[in-house]
């Protein structure tokens, strides 16, 4: 939630080139979201993300 409302962030998840290798998304989701929340005026936000 900001001041102006409620903000939504969204993520396309594209398939992933080797399955064995590490989750991008996973890894730099919780990092992006809590920088762009920051950077609108939204933030400190926090994001978890559940056990594969």
């Amino acid at each position: 939630m900001c001041q102006t409302g409620q903000v939504v962030f969204v993520v396309e998840v594209t398939l992933r080139t080797d399955p064995k290798g590490p989750d991008l998304t996973r890894a730099l989701l919780p990092g992006y979201v809590a920088a762009k929340a920051e950077r609108v005026g939204c933030g400190p936000e926090k994001v978890t993300l559940p056990p594969v």
